[in-house]
């Protein structure tokens, strides 16, 4: 809320200065001795519709996953830093991007105080990329001016259901909405929407008790039967003044699911002679923030068993390919060599594993570990890289 209160400070004292912005829409910090430009939000709206630049959100995975500019990305921290000191790792840009330099880039972050992006930026710059600006505004600043949602993705919700507070609203239609929904949603169909503000279902939703009218502060996420019906009800209520609101691109059914393991019975209910599918793991990241790296042609799924005895470990190697293993049984360490990071999994966990970064795997506790590990590849190719050899196998 403060850095939403200094955003909008920031804005109007800009927008009051006719030669430095012609509507506040086009103003920027202006801060002397940056080491990058910046773009104003009527930039970085055109930018978007374009696709002229990667976004780059500059904050935390989990900061980014609760919700972030639509088409935004995210990469892993720069290991080895205080929270304070954070800073997205130039490393992993390189790999976002290919390794071009002369890619146009956006950063962002919390707002007019915030330093990650010129931290990120000038790291940037140092490492000799050509074309980087921030919109220093952030997210506070696209909260206001965007004129348009932010957006969730599926693995924010155990944080977000932390928040009783939060507004659940499923944009389906009411015969959808009637035959199950999860639990506490309200129901602001997008066949309802009319152009203008307070406008058709926007204006009953308003009078009603749907939408917190008490507090346009409150967090609203917005789900639908796919991402563009959710969308469209979610930019519907940031136009109505409310500050906080985000949907999922991810169709009803994913968040059912999810949903599901929080509120069972909630919605058609079933009997025990249904099948239950109880959702483990849903990424487009490895386990060090990485995207996914998966074959663009032809490709073969291989799959194998791994058991590592008690106290044992499997010697440090790499993979070219994602790969996706279950711990089916015990407790498994993965180091990271190239981050310095240790992260612990147990029985019933998938992790996608890092791609191309040095790591080892070591059974915890008294027990063996049992793995199975899952690899999609180029035909023939296998994806392990032990540290000291020439090729994979």
């Amino acid at each position: 809320m403060n850095q939403l209160k200094s955003a909008l400070a920031a804005i109007a004292v800009f927008a009051a200065a006719p030669a430095l912005a012609q509507t506040v829409l086009d103003a920027t910090l202006g801060e002397a001795s940056q080491k990058t430009a910046e773009v104003s939000t009527k930039e970085l709206r055109q930018i978007i519709a374009d696709g002229t630049a990667v976004v780059l959100d500059a904050r935390p995975p989990l900061e980014y996953a609760i919700s972030h500019i639509p088409g935004a990305l995210n990469v892993a921290p720069k290991p080895g830093l205080a929270a304070h000191q954070y800073v997205s790792d130039v490393a992993e840009v390189g790999r976002l991007v290919g390794g071009a330099k002369d890619r146009p880039l956006v950063l962002y972050c919390n707002g007019p105080f915030c330093g990650k992006v010129k931290r990120l930026g000038a790291e940037l710059v140092q490492a000799g990329y050509t074309n980087v600006r921030r919109y220093q505004l952030g997210t506070p600043g696209w909260r206001a001016l965007g004129g348009a949602a932010m957006e969730t993705e599926l693995e924010a919700l155990p944080y977000i259901n932390n928040d009783k507070t939060a507004v659940w609203i499923d944009a389906r239609s009411p015969d959808a909405f009637a035959s199950g929904s999860i639990a506490g949603a309200r129901n602001v169909p997008a066949s309802q929407l009319a152009a203008g503000k307070d406008q058709g279902v926007m204006q009953q939703a308003k009078d009603d008790g749907r939408l917190p009218m008490d507090d346009h502060n409150t967090r609203i996420i917005v789900f639908g039967a796919d991402g563009k019906q959710a969308r469209a009800v979610a930019d519907a209520i940031a136009t109505e003044a409310f500050h906080n609101v985000s949907y999922l691109s991810e169709p009803f059914e994913a968040l059912r699911q999810v949903s599901a393991q929080a509120h069972p019975g909630h919605g058609s209910g079933g009997t025990s002679s249904q099948p239950v599918i109880t959702p483990i793991m849903r990424s487009a990241r490895t386990i060090s923030g990485q995207p996914l790296r998966l074959p663009k042609e032809e490709a073969e799924v291989a799959a194998a068993a791994v058991h590592i005895p008690a106290g044992g470990a499997l010697p440090i190697h790499r993979h070219p390919w994602s790969r996706f293993v279950y711990v089916e049984r015990g407790s498994l360490r993965v180091h990271n060599h190239d981050t310095g990071a240790s992260l612990d999994f147990q029985a019933g966990q998938v992790l996608p594993e890092v791609v191309a970064q040095w790591h080892e795997a070591r059974a915890l506790g008294s027990g063996p570990v049992r793995l199975i590990v899952i690899d999609l590849v180029p035909p023939g190719v296998n994806n392990t890289i032990m540290k000291g050899a020439a090729t994979a196998r």
